[in-house]
């Protein structure tokens, strides 16, 4: 309780860095519910304790600038660090622009997402840095992991950086900087990131580049940020087939359907790509796969609920 109501100082967080997720957690309650008093366990505990730790959770909540369902939307980051995020966005000089995130594939993504990952590890996502080298290395692989690198080529991208003297642990620390950092604490912090952007750039009229966030969610639970590559994946590609593959398809906007129109259409041309084997074999199923889906909805269920 004291923690709380003295703002989450870093000097106790140091020695206590439980208590931030567990302020997070109970401002989340606060919001869903109304009140701490209001949650299904309150009765649980003593209603006079109880009660003084929501008295202190609701004075922390109300005193927040940012939006309450901000709060509900990023669990286990601390509101006071999306606090300051946002009190850095209204402080910060310059054009409001450059403050968004830049698409994966551009060519200054790296140095972009690296200042974003600088801004999230000083509180709210600390394995994003420190600030330096650490969150460029991470905001690097992010950025080739969102377009597409094979493992194979962010583990050589690493071992040119770092030599090949430890190779065996850089090959452990790329594998699991992906699982860990770019299939989780990354959409993570984006999310929070990019929704107290949306909240100020809603405060400064600045509605229009909203949509220019992209949707950082499943680039990075896919691994391609190309709208025909996740198509690709869509129909039942694995993400490695779907990058190969995207590379002879010259249109990035395709949907499923389209995806799979042209996987008929140009059978001769994939077929004789130097696309390997296994990819080919993944491909010639995708289109029967989905027919024999769509057949499979259309037909009768006999009385035992089988498909005929």
């Amino acid at each position: 309780m004291k923690f709380i109501k003295d703002g989450a100082p870093l000097e106790t967080l140091k020695e206590h860095p439980e208590f931030e997720s567990v302020f997070a957690y109970l401002a989340g309650v606060h919001v869903r519910y109304g009140g701490l008093l209001e949650a299904r366990w309150a009765g649980r505990y003593d209603e006079t304790m109880l009660s003084e730790l929501a008295a202190i959770v609701e004075e922390a909540v109300d005193g927040l600038a940012i939006e309450h369902d901000i709060i509900v939307r990023n669990p286990g980051i601390s509101p006071f660090a999306l606090d300051e995020l946002l009190k850095y966005f209204r402080e910060r000089e310059g054009d409001v622009e450059e403050l968004l995130p830049s698409e994966p594939s551009s060519k200054d993504a790296a140095k972009v997402y690296a200042g974003i990952f600088g801004r999230l590890c000083r509180r709210a996502c600390p394995k994003l840095g420190p600030e330096g080298p650490r969150a460029f290395m991470l905001a690097l692989l992010v950025t080739r992991w969102m377009s597409g690198f094979p493992l194979s080529r962010l583990i050589d991208d690493r071992l040119k950086r770092k030599g090949d003297d430890k190779a065996a642990a850089e090959i452990r620390n790329v594998m699991n900087d992906v699982e860990q950092i770019a299939r989780f604490e990354a959409p993570r912090g984006l999310s929070a990131y990019c929704d107290v952007l949306r909240q100020f750039l809603r405060e400064v009229e600045r509605e229009d580049l909203i949509e220019r966030i992209p949707p950082f969610n499943v680039f990075l639970e896919l691994g391609v940020s190309l709208q025909t590559q996740i198509a690709l994946i869509g129909v039942g590609l694995s993400r490695t087939s779907s990058v190969a593959l995207s590379e002879i398809i010259t249109e990035d906007k395709l949907t499923e359907p389209q995806v799979l129109q042209w996987l008929r259409d140009n059978e001769e041309l994939w077929r004789n790509f130097p696309l390997p084997s296994l990819v080919k074999t993944e491909v010639e199923r995708v289109p029967i796969r989905c027919r024999l889906r769509t057949r499979s909805r259309l037909r009768p269920e006999s009385a035992t609920g089988i498909t005929q």
